[in-house]
């Protein structure tokens, strides 16, 4: 027999030897120590694999309210929010509309938009590579300058409707080629990284968002809930905002 006379972790086996001896006893074909000792495998190494798996099977078996998630990444301040700052939120924002007698707006839900950014990395980071024993450098070679990534401006309306999304390229000049990968209606900025700016944004309340409510036939005015990103609340911005229902088409 192969390995008979072998010591069981007498010698360095490969991933496939180990697989098949984990198979091995799984299948109550050999004992621990007699598919240890034929496939040359380290007991230590296998009881490890085999009790580890088999608990944390087990525990999730005893636990169904638990399974594996992938973890959505959020910003410190989000982590923060509590059930309470929600409540409170909202209380403020219905007083400040019936203050300013806006309330009507929040039952016509054609008149309610909510619009942020979503940002896609040109070159994410790499979590972690293999790399030698006691290397000091591993160097990875960016593809694209590490702070650059392509913004995206979206909104939609408590009734459904999606505005036309407005797109922010990184870099000075609009490159045909690629403009040309999006669909001809979107609008396209730039900006030196990508990130959204003042001047995007004033761009797009006044060519996107406010034509597409005309087109809409949407009565003014609208509330548009954003966060607090500093281009949301620019002077210029507000100003221009503010006039938005007086603008003739």
């Amino acid at each position: 027999m192969v390995g008979s006379k072998r010591k069981p972790g007498s010698e360095k086996c490969s991933e496939e030897t180990i697989n098949k001896c984990i198979s091995s006893i799984r299948k109550g074909a050999m004992t621990l120590y007699k598919a240890c000792k034929m496939y040359g495998s380290p007991m230590s190494t296998i009881r490890y694999r085999i009790s580890g798996r088999k608990w944390f099977g087990a525990f999730l078996r005893r636990n169904p309210g638990l399974s594996l998630r992938k973890p959505e990444a959020v910003t410190t301040a989000s982590s923060r929010v509590s059930k309470e700052d929600i409540r409170g939120w909202f209380t403020m924002t219905k007083d400040w509309l019936l203050e300013n007698g806006f309330f009507d707006i929040m039952e016509d839900p054609t008149r309610i938009y909510n619009g942020d950014e979503t940002s896609f990395y040109l070159h994410p980071k790499t979590k972690e590579v293999i790399a030698r024993t006691g290397s000091r450098n591993v160097y990875e070679v960016q593809q694209a300058p590490g702070k650059q990534n392509v913004t995206v401006m979206f909104s939609f309306s408590a009734a459904g409707a999606v505005v036309t999304p407005q797109v922010i390229l990184p870099g000075k000049r609009r490159r045909k080629e690629v403009a040309e990968g999006f669909p001809s209606e979107w609008a396209i900025g730039l900006s030196d990284c990508g990130w959204m700016d003042v001047d995007n944004y004033r761009f797009y309340t006044k060519k996107v968002f406010h034509p597409f409510l005309v087109q809409q036939a949407v009565k003014f005015p609208v509330v548009f809930f954003v966060d607090g990103h500093a281009s949301h609340k620019a002077m210029e911005v507000k100003s221009w905002i503010g006039k938005m229902d007086e603008v003739e088409q």
